[in-house]
């Protein structure tokens, strides 16, 4: 696939999100680990602490990959349960690609954004993100965007 890398101006969504360490190879069961930690966690939430998914399913990774947050946009910040966090995706200047197909292929979209910031003198910040587009079962037409933060203007 041939990725088209853009800066983009981005604002924060805020999420309900479980953060772990996790490692490549487990990188998929852990994020669907912690995604069903989040939607057990909206779909218990009480009207007098409404916590409602208002978006898609975000994945940070912090320290490399070594530790991702996997998270549901909400409508708003909300206190901390055990796990569940409120947090939020980063807010500034990234680098932004379009990935089309299974997820098994994003590692291109990585790479080819990570060799666009160096290509235009871009210094990369953490965290990058993942925002995975409604679900279909033909894995060809599954929707991720992926952002790289970058530093200065």
């Amino acid at each position: 696939m041939n990725y088209e890398v853009e800066l983009v101006e981005v604002e924060s969504r805020p999420l309900a999100a479980v953060k772990r360490a996790t490692t490549f190879a487990d990188l998929g069961r852990t994020i669907r680990s912690l995604l069903d930690e989040v939607y057990a966690f909206l779909r218990a939430a009480s009207d007098s602490a409404p916590v409602k998914q208002t978006g898609h399913n975000i994945v940070l990774y912090f320290d490399s990959g070594a530790t991702i947050q996997a998270g549901v946009e909400v409508g708003s910040t909300f206190k901390s349960v055990g796990p569940i966090e409120s947090a939020s995706t980063p807010f500034g200047r990234a680098a932004h690609t379009l990935h089309i197909g299974p997820y098994s292929g994003l590692s291109a979209a990585h790479k080819a954004t990570r060799e666009w910031c160096a290509r235009e003198g871009r210094e990369l910040k953490e965290p990058c993100w993942e925002v995975y587009g409604d679900w279909d079962a033909d894995e060809s037409k599954l929707r991720t965007d992926v952002y790289y933060l970058v530093a200065g203007s």
